[in-house]
């Protein structure tokens, strides 16, 4: 993997928003995705390099 960025999303209709951290490999495509949930749990998910679903943990 190539690094991890930050990702803020914004619902201007409903003033509700929501953050997740995704990661990516050299080629810039995202792999991993981890949502920021307000219960404080957190699952990731992961993706190929041709961006299948392979799975969650």
């Amino acid at each position: 993997m190539a690094g991890r960025r930050y990702v803020h999303a914004y619902d201007a209709a409903t003033g509700r928003s929501r953050g997740w951290h995704e990661t990516v490999d050299q080629a810039v495509n995202v792999r991993q995705v981890r949502p920021e949930l307000n219960n404080g749990s957190k699952t990731y998910y992961q993706f190929d390099r041709n961006g299948n679903y392979t799975g969650s943990w």
